[in-house]
């Protein structure tokens, strides 16, 4: 009977010693996995930031645009004495496009 308690005892030992092992695997196949994660995550943060910066550039030259489309416009009504210049329409089309 002691013979098989040792045999028990060392199967059982065996088997949390695989669990054991098989834990080690999982937990560094994450460790890989959230480091790859993290670096994808830190990538696209670069990725973003270089997209708001050049919209925000994009923004401040469409509104100096806009800018001296008014002021262009406003010169042109001054001396037509109309709101049908070709700095008028042009205006429109630029806030039309920008609105969105």
């Amino acid at each position: 009977k002691l013979y098989y308690t040792i045999l028990i005892s060392r199967w059982r030992e065996a088997n949390t010693l695989r669990k054991y092992d098989d834990f080690i695997i999982d937990f560094n196949s994450l460790k890989e996995e959230n480091f790859q994660l993290e670096t994808q995550y830190k990538n696209l943060t670069k990725d973003l930031t270089d997209v708001q910066v050049a919209l925000r550039d994009k923004i401040i030259e469409n509104t100096r645009m806009i800018d001296e489309l008014e002021n262009y416009e406003n010169g042109i009504i001054a001396y037509t004495s109309e709101r049908n210049g070709l700095a008028y329409v042009l205006l429109i089309h630029v806030k039309f496009y920008i609105s969105f």
